[in-house]
């Protein structure tokens, strides 16, 4: 299963980018009302939402989702649990 550009582009474009940008992901050491740090981010929105929907529409592990989108563990528990929040607003 997967998804057309203009699909992508059109849930990136009608608010998961500003949600993104918006959310704080959070995380144990920092403030969950505070000001998103997006140039501390290891993915921009569309590589977010790139990862999410990878995540959805396949059945590989978190392993294989570090590897490709070179991020640690524990990032990428914490990305798909806010990616997943984004998407069910």
């Amino acid at each position: 299963m997967g998804l057309d550009c203009k699909s992508f582009d059109y849930i990136l474009d009608h608010g998961f980018a500003c949600r993104w940008e918006e959310f704080t992901i959070k995380r144990t050491d920092t403030n969950p009302n505070g000001v998103p740090r997006l140039a501390r981010r290891s993915l921009t929105a569309d590589g977010a939402l790139g990862f999410i929907l990878h995540y959805l529409s396949s059945a590989m592990g978190d392993t294989s989702l570090q590897q490709i989108f070179a991020l640690t563990n524990g990032t990428v528990t914490r990305y798909r649990k806010t990616c997943m929040a984004i998407l069910l607003e």
